[in-house]
C-alpha cells in the first residue's frame, strides 16, 4: 500500500520480485486505505454493529420485551464496542456521522421512543452520551495514560510548540461538527494535568514482591460510641493516630491528629485529587509521623474511610490502584522489620468519637496547613475522574444549546443531566410502563395533535370527544369522556401530595393537582398516570 498521490509507474520490486500494490488492507481489525480517510473501516464497523443491533431489535418492542437496563447493557457490549475500538484513528473522518445513525436507532429501541423524538433527549433519557463525546473521552483517557507513562510521548506527537494558546473545546463547536485534532488534545492534556504522576514503571512493580503481599493488620471490631473505643485502646496499650480527608469545590485536604500529643496538622493537595486520595495520603502522613515517635511499638491508625481499609486489605499487583497505597505498604513492611506493629481500624463518622471529630475539623478548617500540592502527584485514576467530569460538563452544554432548536418540552421535564436513567431503580415495571412514561416525558406520542403535526392523520382533534385539540393535556384535564377516570387519577395524586380537599368538589381538586410537566418530574406520580392512560387512551 502506497500513501502518496504520485504512484510509481514501474512498480515496486524486492529481490527482482514485484510486490503487488493494494488500495486497502486490514491490520489488527482496522481497515486502512491508501487515502487514510477510513471510509472502508467505518463501513466495516457498520456491518458488524448492525448484527448486534438486530439482536437488540428482536428482544424488545414498544409494549413488550426486555428491560431497558438490559438493552442498554447489550448495546454497550455488542454494538458500541465496535465504535470504541480504534476510534483514535478515524475520529476526524468525514463519514463518522454514519455511526450516529446506528446509535440513534438503538436509543429508540431502548427507550421505546417515536421516530420524531429529538436525539439529544433520548441520549439524556438513556444516559448514553453522544458518540462525539464518547470518542473525545476515550481519546483523552488513552493519551493521559501515554503521557503519564512516558515524558517523550508529548514531544513525538507535538514536536514543535503550538503558535496559539489551547482552549477547551466547547459544546457549541461539537454541535456544529468540529472535533479537535490530536496535537491540540495532547497539548490541552499536558496543560490541564501538569501535576499527574509520571513514571515509566508501574508502582506495583517498583517495590519487592514480599512488600506487596505483606498482610496489613486490620482491627475488625466496630465501636459506635467514644467510651467503648477509648476502653479498647487503653486495654491494648495503643498509640493512636486519627486520619481524615476532606474535599470541596475550593480545596482538597488531608489531616492527621495525634491524640497523645494533642497535635493536629492538615495538608493541602492538588484540587484534582479525589477524597479517596486525601484519605490515603492522611494515612501515609500518619505512618511518617510514627518514625519520629520513640518508646512505642504498637500503633493504631483510625480512619472513617472504609474504602481505604478495604483497599489496603485487598491490595495486590494492579497498575490501576492508587500509587499512595503501595507507598503505605512499603512503610508498613519496613516498620514490621523493625518490630513496630501498625494496625488500621475503621470507625464510623459523626458518632461522637472525639478523635474523629477533631481530625475532621482540622481537615475542614486547614489547621497548621502544609501545602504539598506540588509535591504529591495526582494519581492517574483521579485524573480519569476529572476527564469524566469535563466531558459531562461538555455534554450538559451540548444538550442546553441543542434545546434552543428542539427538545424544549423535555428540557422542562428533565432539567439536569441525570446520574442514571429514572427507570434504573424500578424492580417490577413492565416494558409498556417504561415506554409509556418515556413518551410522555419526551412529549412525542401517538396522540392526534402530534400525529397531525407529523402529517400522519388529517385532524388534530380528540377522537373521543371531537371538541378540542387532542394533546396530552386535553386527555388528562378536559376531555369529557374520561371524567370518571379523571376522578380516580385526582384521588390517587391527591393522596400522594396529601391534599386535604373534599371529594365533593372535583374541579377544585383538579386545580390543585400538579401540571403534566410537574407530574413527569416526580416518579411517584408515574403509576397513577400510567393507569389513567391505559384506562382511557389505551396506548401512546
Amino acid at each position: 500500500m502506497i500513501f502518496s498521490k504520485d504512484f510509481p509507474s514501474n512498480g515496486i520490486l524486492y529481490n527482482n520480485h514485484p510486490i503487488s500494490v493494494v488500495s486497502n488492507h486490514k491490520f489488527l481489525g482496522v481497515v486502512i486505505d491508501n487515502k487514510l480517510c477510513f471510509n472502508l473501516h467505518i463501513n466495516h464497523i457498520i456491518t458488524n454493529s448492525l448484527k448486534g443491533l438486530n439482536i437488540i431489535r428482536c428482544l424488545a418492542g414498544v409494549t413488550w420485551g426486555a428491560d431497558p437496563k438490559v438493552l442498554s447493557m447489550l448495546y454497550k457490549s455488542i454494538v458500541r464496542s465496535h465504535f470504541d475500538y480504534s476510534c483514535l484513528a478515524y475520529s476526524n473522518s468525514s463519514c463518522v456521522k454514519k455511526l450516529d445513525i446506528i446509535q440513534n436507532k438503538a436509543l429508540r429501541i431502548i427507550s421505546g421512543a417515536m421516530c420524531s423524538t429529538p436525539i439529544r433527549a433520548m441520549e439524556v433519557e438513556t444516559k448514553i452520551m453522544p458518540l462525539c463525546l464518547r470518542r473525545l473521552l476515550l481519546i483523552e483517557r488513552y493519551l493521559l495514560k501515554l503521557v503519564s507513562g512516558n515524558d517523550n510521548v508529548l514531544k513525538k506527537i507535538v514536536p514543535f510548540p503550538l503558535q496559539c494558546s489551547v482552549q477547551q473545546t466547547s459544546g457549541g463547536e461539537l454541535l456544529q461538527g468540529y472535533f479537535p485534532v490530536l496535537p491540540l488534545i495532547v497539548q490541552q492534556m499536558n496543560e490541564d494535568f501538569k501535576n499527574v504522576i509520571k513514571q515509566s514503571k508501574w508502582t506495583c512493580y517498583i517495590y519487592p514482591y514480599s512488600c506487596i503481599i505483606f498482610e496489613t493488620n486490620i482491627v475488625t471490631k466496630n465501636f459506635f460510641n467514644n467510651c467503648e473505643l477509648l476502653s479498647f485502646i487503653s486495654d491494648n496499650n495503643y498509640y493512636t493516630l486519627y486520619t481524615d480527608g476532606s474535599k470541596s469545590e475550593l480545596f482538597v485536604r488531608s489531616a492527621v491528629y495525634d491524640s497523645q500529643c494533642k497535635f493536629g496538622q492538615s495538608f493541602l493537595l492538588d484540587p484534582k485529587c479525589s477524597v479517596f486520595t486525601a484519605e490515603v495520603y492522611a494515612a501515609l502522613e500518619a505512618l511518617k509521623r510514627i518514625a519520629h515517635i520513640n518508646s512505642f511499638n504498637n500503633f493504631l491508625i483510625l480512619t472513617d474511610s472504609l474504602s481505604m481499609v478495604q483497599s489496603l486489605t485487598n491490595l495486590r499487583f494492579d497498575f490501576k490502584k492508587n500509587y499512595i497505597l503501595y507507598n503505605i505498604k512499603q512503610l508498613l513492611f519496613s516498620y514490621a522489620k523493625k518490630g513496630i506493629q501498625v494496625s488500621f481500624m475503621w470507625i464510623p463518622s459523626h458518632r461522637g468519637i472525639t478523635g474523629n471529630e477533631i481530625v475532621d475539623k482540622i481537615a475542614r478548617d486547614g489547621t497548621n496547613m502544609l501545602d504539598v500540592s506540588s509535591i504529591v502527584k495526582v494519581p492517574l485514576t483521579d485524573c480519569y475522574q476529572s476527564i469524566d467530569n469535563q466531558v459531562n460538563s461538555l455534554w450538559v452544554e451540548f444538550w442546553k444549546q441543542d434545546q434552543e432548536q428542539k427538545g424544549k418540552w423535555y428540557g422542562t421535564v428533565q432539567e439536569k443531566l441525570p446520574v442514571a436513567p429514572w427507570y434504573n431503580k424500578l424492580k417490577m415495571a413492565s416494558r409498556d410502563f417504561v415506554t409509556t412514561i418515556n413518551r410522555l416525558r419526551f412529549g412525542h406520542s401517538t396522540v392526534p395533535a402530534h400525529l397531525a403535526r407529523l402529517g400522519i392523520v388529517e385532524s388534530s382533534y380528540c377522537t373521543f370527544c371531537n371538541n378540542s385539540v387532542g394533546d396530552i393535556e386535553h386527555f388528562i384535564f378536559t376531555c369529557e369522556c374520561f371524567s370518571f377516570d379523571r376522578l380516580i387519577l385526582v384521588s390517587e395524586i391527591s393522596d400522594i401530595v396529601q391534599n386535604q380537599v373534599t371529594v365533593q368538589d372535583p374541579s377544585r381538586r383538579l386545580s390543585n393537582c400538579p401540571t403534566p410537566g410537574d407530574m413527569l418530574k416526580n416518579r411517584s406520580y408515574y403509576v397513577p398516570l400510567y393507569k389513567f392512560i391505559k384506562n382511557t387512551v389505551g396506548k401512546l
